[in-house]
């Protein structure tokens, strides 16, 4: 009885994959490249009565590979160049400031929401760099990010838009926003 119980079920849960469209096929990449504003959700500790001079908002490009299916999934790669914050402490006698930036690679899965809309999730490795007399850098492999995207079709393959993004950085607790104008070409 429960095996007809549990076939019953299955054949009316998947009755709908039936009645789907199978004619449309609109394979495509796209690339898409983003320009615009990063903000550093600060998390620093620092001494009490002292706070040097911190900027953290920055001009932040992206670019991003998308394999778009006739589906309602997208996957694909991001990359971008993130400077996270500016600290004004001067060393020694250098006179230079500390620089910390970021550059991930991640790996994204983009839902199509629907009249242009896209919410995506994406995790990834990420490179970090500070730069206060020399270089140093590190990886940080536990990230993620989320990003909500609208894309109006402007001509056959371009497209225009905008795009928010959540990004964290595991290994050092680092959290950004960004909001960015959005290009894009569909192969």
């Amino acid at each position: 009885m429960l095996y007809r119980y549990i076939f019953v079920l299955f054949l009316i849960y998947t009755m709908p994959l039936f009645c789907q469209d199978t004619t449309a096929t609109e394979r495509h990449f796209g690339i898409y490249t983003g320009v615009g504003w990063l903000h550093y959700i600060d998390n620093m500790v620092r001494n009490v009565g002292y706070e040097p001079v911190t900027e953290l908002n920055f001009a932040c490009p992206t670019i991003k590979f998308m394999w778009e299916p006739e589906h309602r999934l997208s996957f694909g790669l991001e990359t971008g160049f993130y400077r996270m914050y500016e600290i004004g402490y001067f060393w020694q006698e250098a006179n230079k400031p500390l620089v910390a930036d970021c550059v991930p690679i991640f790996i994204n899965i983009n839902i199509d929401l629907g009249k242009n809309f896209y919410i995506g999730i994406g995790t990834g490795v990420a490179v970090l760099q500070n730069k206060i007399n020399a270089y140093s850098s590190a990886f940080s492999y536990a990230n993620y990010q989320f990003s909500l995207s609208y894309r109006y079709p402007l001509a056959k393959n371009w497209v225009i838009g905008g795009e928010t993004h959540y990004i964290w950085i595991g290994k050092n607790n680092d959290n950004m926003l960004t909001l960015q104008a959005l290009l894009g070409y569909k192969l």
